[in-house]
């Protein structure tokens, strides 16, 4: 299958009172179409994928830009992914080398790289991504450890904190996005049960957070805006990808299922209620 773009626009910013949408086919590339992330002023981050190679993009008012960290700058890069943009445009994600993947932060201004290596027991890790930046500069993200475990981090004009979800099963941890009260959301893999949980991080704090439905094995917590609400996906079927996404907004559940599609995915949620994610097959999707 192939994943494409997915834009969801709800009635209104509340979620829990929008109750009809409709949607348009984005045709952006002849391959895969993932969106990301999107900021208030509607600017959704993403890639598009061709075989091994992946390219960014920022999409905006019907058009995009596709743009790659360039390989004389970060010789041996081959793919390059844009996963989080704040209000200021900054843009996070990660590029691939013959070493592993990088994250990296691009300039709204210069238009320049900065990678974001993280230490791991003295080399480099094989896998750091960074998943988004709040409007505080904050980038969170995932890394492998040089014990090749995978860990969650949050990054604060340079200061790095290790984030694991605790318990004697966790096999990995993930974090996705981060809002400007520092509440973040992420997931964690339970390495008996072979399933995936949500979690929230705030002030230290993690919750877990699974799908209240019934046959429910597996849920990811990929976006929160600065109202609190949340998006993701679960699975029924035992494993770690989605069937179905949703809307978690002050303790009302939304699912969102696109008809005719195996899986849907939303990734981020701005605070007037749009989300950006994915299908998967060819064309792009709005909803609205």
């Amino acid at each position: 299958m192939r994943a494409i773009a997915l834009v969801i626009v709800f009635a209104s910013a509340n979620c829990q009172s929008a109750t009809s949408y409709t949607y348009q086919v984005l045709d952006l590339w002849d391959g895969q179409t993932n969106l990301t992330s999107i900021n208030n002023s509607g600017q959704i981050t993403g890639y598009l994928n061709r075989g091994l190679k992946s390219h960014g993009i920022v999409y905006f008012n019907a058009s995009y830009e596709r743009f790659d960290v360039p390989s004389f700058t970060f010789p041996g890069t081959s793919s390059t992914v844009a996963n989080g943009i704040n209000d200021q445009r900054y843009i996070v994600g990660q590029f691939s080398d013959g070493r592993g993947d990088h994250a990296i932060v691009r300039d709204p201004v210069s238009q320049d790289f900065t990678p974001i290596d993280l230490p791991a027991g003295g080399s480099l890790p094989t896998f750091t991504r960074a998943g988004d930046i709040n409007n505080l500069g904050v980038i969170v993200g995932s890394f492998t450890d040089a014990g090749q475990v995978q860990r969650g981090f949050s990054r604060d004009a340079g200061t790095v904190d290790v984030v694991s979800f605790p318990g004697p099963n966790v096999i990995g941890t993930e974090l996705h996005d981060i809002n400007d009260q520092g509440t973040s959301v992420g997931r964690f893999f339970d390495g008996v049960s072979h399933t995936a949980h949500g979690f929230i991080l705030s002030n230290g704090q993690f919750d877990q957070f699974d799908v209240p439905i019934a046959g429910t094995c597996s849920t990811g917590l990929f976006g929160i805006n600065n109202l609190g609400q949340m998006v993701g996906d679960y699975a029924i079927a035992k494993g770690y990808g989605g069937l179905g996404g949703f809307v978690y907004d002050n303790g009302t559940l939304t699912t969102i299922s696109v008809p005719g599609f195996e899986f849907t995915t939303p990734f981020g949620i701005n605070d007037q209620g749009v989300i950006g994610g994915r299908v998967e097959l060819r064309w792009g999707i709005a909803w609205s």
